[in-house]
């Protein structure tokens, strides 16, 4: 049964998702159920761009476990490319500019009478080609006002953030939320130090760590590592060891009689 068509643009690959397959099959699913025209679903009224459903239900359609499923989810909001509406009974997710990458002039000439488009067929190239050039520069036109604003060169303090990181995504994101909480360069680095290696960052491949936007959103630099409680039994100050290991250079086997002839 013949469903229609979606439009993927290349730029996808600048968005850090082929680096999260996961979410990348979320964000794909979530633009392939979306509606692409204003409808019910029972009493929930979606406009074009909209799906609603639930996380247990995502979660069974993609064969995920509901924690991968909000996982994901906060990452695609993270990155601005969705939108959630949340309920206690379901959530409404909006693929954000939806109608800019989803709209297709294709569709549109073929929509046409067979008479305009036979018309159009028969014009002299010349013709064809000037009409061509002005379509395109009315689109570039267009698209201006809709491109972000180009963010500024990266600072050296960023750029030093940016390659102590230990997962590199979304870095236009990222330096601004940089600018935003403008934090102090070396307590980000030396509690980089520790986080880098702490069991939460390292396990499953590092799946845990944080994206940098959110890093720095969050002031997760401020986090404290975390102090395990030693057994009474096995408790030794660093001094002790020091001690100890000095006595076994010093005397070897013979501690015990050099001790007996202090």
């Amino acid at each position: 049964m013949h469903r229609g068509y979606i439009k993927i643009w290349r730029k996808i690959k600048d968005s850090g998702l082929y680096q999260m397959p996961e979410t990348f099959a979320l964000f794909m699913h979530l633009l392939t159920e979306a509606t692409h025209q204003p409808r019910r679903v029972g009493a929930v009224k979606l406009e074009r761009g909209q799906y609603v459903a639930g996380r247990i239900q995502l979660a069974a359609e993609l064969q995920q476990t509901e924690r991968k499923i909000r996982t994901g989810i906060e990452r695609l909001q993270e990155l601005e490319i969705i939108s959630v509406e949340t309920t206690n009974r379901y959530s409404i997710y909006t693929i954000v500019n939806y109608n800019i990458y989803q709209d297709s002039d294709q569709q549109a000439t073929s929509e046409r009478p067979a008479s305009d488009q036979q018309a159009t067929s028969e014009r002299p190239a010349s013709d064809q080609q000037a009409t061509t050039k002005q379509t395109h520069k009315h689109k570039e036109q267009n698209t201006e006002g809709i491109k972000k604003k180009p963010v500024a060169d990266y600072s050296p303090e960023f750029e030093c953030f940016w390659q102590a990181y230990p997962y590199k995504t979304g870095k236009d994101k990222a330096f601004e939320s940089w600018l935003k909480r403008n934090p102090n360069l070396q307590e980000v680095l030396n509690s980089l130090a520790w986080q880098s290696l702490s069991d939460n960052w390292t396990k499953e491949n590092g799946k845990f760590i944080p994206m940098p936007s959110t890093y720095l959103n969050q002031g997760r630099w401020k986090d404290e590592p975390l102090k395990l409680k030693a057994h009474p039994q096995t408790r030794q100050t660093e001094n002790d060891r020091v001690r100890e290991a000095a006595r076994k250079i010093l005397f070897g086997a013979n501690e015990e009689k050099a001790i007996e002839s202090i």
